[in-house]
């Protein structure tokens, strides 16, 4: 049994979540202190890992079921970090990350909710709720980016209104959390009264 457990512990696509995770710790204390110039590649390098674990478990045949808890769990680890140093040095507003943060306890709560009530959860992840993700990991990136002095990419794009965009980013960010929280409210919801 413990061999098992072992082997499925040392997996390739297991070990870059285990990096992830290690990575989220390296980057909220470089990014506590200060030190973008460490944080920004550290946070690359995680998110890099992210990209590319699912296609080698699914090429190398490598799925696990250890894989699979941990591989959420790293990536909420890596965005946690991201958003609390960015958010302490300014660089992304607080209510923006309060409201992140909220969104995920209520999603949790609601999960505890309905596991206690023994209602059956089935559930696949939503258009809104997928692009809401993509929109909080480019807001995290941005922020990442603007913490950089970019003279070259500056000079490429000319006079690109950085903050009008970073502005467009932010808005749409939060509408789409603030939307897919009141969505997973009224899924669970559904779920609950189904049972009943």
């Amino acid at each position: 049994m413990s061999k098992t457990v072992d082997m499925q512990a040392i997996t390739v696509p297991n070990l870059l979540t285990y990096f992830r995770m290690a990575a989220s710790f390296v980057l909220l204390y470089f990014g506590i202190l200060g030190r973008w110039d460490v944080a920004y590649p550290v946070f690359l390098a995680a998110a890099a890992t992210d990209l590319v674990d699912g296609t080698i478990a699914r090429v190398l045949r490598q799925r696990t079921r250890l894989g699979a808890f941990l591989d959420p769990v790293a990536d909420k680890a890596l965005m946690f970090a991201s958003f609390i140093t960015l958010t302490t040095a300014g660089f992304i507003p607080l209510p923006v990350t309060l409201l992140v943060f909220a969104r995920d306890v209520l999603i949790s709560v609601g999960l505890y909710i309905l596991k206690r009530s023994r209602v059956a959860i089935v559930y696949q992840p939503t258009y809104l709720s997928k692009l809401t993700t993509f929109f909080q990991i480019l807001t995290v990136f941005g922020a990442f980016t603007r913490t950089q002095d970019l003279p070259r990419a500056r000079a490429f794009f000319g006079d690109l209104p950085y903050d009008t965009l970073w502005a467009f980013a932010l808005a749409i960010t939060t509408v789409l959390t603030a939307v897919t929280a009141v969505q997973y409210v009224r899924i669970g919801w559904g779920m609950f009264q189904s049972k009943n």
